[in-house]
């Protein structure tokens, strides 16, 4: 995954990749993707919030240690735009007691969108 997200527009589609390494076996791992407005606020106060789990998505190869996180058009009802928020990924692995880490975080603007038909 990149080092930051860039600015991106309400309403678009977006995928984010990420490896693990082949041969790792991800099968039933989580990433979390929350937006919110204050570091601090509550996960149920989020923005956004996406949990991809590893075999979710089409490209997903969850023998291989590779995994997306997709936000989907419908996701961004509690979004502003022209709206700066705090965003984090999130990896947990269900154990006892869950195994997490934090795989990025910073901040992203998000941008007013210009047609608002969705199919």
């Amino acid at each position: 995954m990149a080092n930051s997200l860039n600015d991106f527009h309400r309403g678009d589609t977006k995928s984010w990749k990420f490896e693990f390494g082949n041969g790792v076996d991800i099968t039933g791992w989580k990433i979390y993707f929350t937006m919110k407005e204050n570091k601090s606020d509550d996960d149920s106060s989020a923005v956004l919030q996406v949990i991809a789990t590893a075999g979710g998505n089409d490209g997903d190869d969850i023998y291989n240690g590779l995994m997306y996180v997709t936000v989907e058009s419908s996701d961004y009802d509690n979004v502003e735009p022209e709206t700066k928020y705090f965003y984090g990924f999130q990896r947990v692995i269900d154990a006892s007691p869950a195994n997490v880490k934090t795989l990025h975080t910073g901040s992203v603007k998000i941008l007013q969108d210009i047609t608002i038909t969705t199919a």
